[in-house]
């Protein structure tokens, strides 16, 4: 996954240079009425931000976590459904950022903004640690913060209760934050929750199909 998010800006300035931000502003415009991060930008308090930035932050433990649980506890078949599941999504979500590449309501309506998201130092120094390791930078739609972490949410309350219990206001802060942040089109976000849904059946089937072919050493 990361060698193919590496290698990401390549691909897409190869096969698509085009931003695809103007058709994402448009689906939104069209559907919601309006662009949601802008509406949000009313409310931003400094302990909502840094709940909102750490939870956002989080995107990169909570499934690492998930498969280290449940492989540590024998359950070896869940840890590769869940594998085939995350892997799918990533894989799906990727050719996404090919197809549509997009920057962001943070870059493309940066005018729309008259409050800055500031915030505490924590997560000024967070978000801007995310940016510097942020190898892509058109890879809104889908969004796969929202994919990956619905995906884990969903394994760990069939699975793991108590620990999804413990992350759930973490995922419901990174679904928020993912727009509120303004990191994401509401449609990116909209997008990742089918997407999630879809490569938690989708990767399951895969696995059985997989289980059941002859495999020859």
């Amino acid at each position: 996954i990361l060698v193919m998010y590496s290698n990401l800006p390549v691909l897409i300035q190869s096969l698509n240079p085009k931003d695809a931000d103007h058709i994402l502003l448009a689906m939104d415009q069209y559907l919601f009425g309006m662009q949601l991060s802008v509406s949000l930008q009313d409310y931003m308090f400094e302990p909502l931000i840094t709940f909102s930035t750490i939870s956002y932050a989080t995107y990169y433990f909570f499934p690492p976590v998930l498969a280290i649980l449940i492989y540590a506890k024998g359950k070896y078949e869940v840890f590769r459904k869940l594998s085939a599941a995350m892997f799918l999504s990533f894989f799906i979500g990727y050719i996404g950022y090919i197809i549509a590449p997009a920057i962001g309501p943070r870059y493309v309506i940066s005018e729309s903004f008259t409050n800055e998201i500031g915030g505490s130092e924590l997560s000024q120094t967070i978000r801007q640690k995310l940016d510097d390791w942020e190898y892509t930078k058109r890879d809104c739609f889908p969004s796969l913060h929202n994919a990956a972490i619905l995906v884990a949410v969903l394994f760990a309350f069939r699975y793991e209760r108590k620990f999804a219990w413990i992350f759930l206001p973490f995922a419901v802060g990174l679904f928020w934050a993912t727009v509120y942040l303004r990191y994401h089109y509401l449609v990116d976000v909209i997008a990742g929750w089918l997407l999630a849904v879809l490569c938690y059946f989708w990767g399951q089937q895969i696995y059985r199909w997989w289980e059941k072919k002859p495999h020859h050493s």
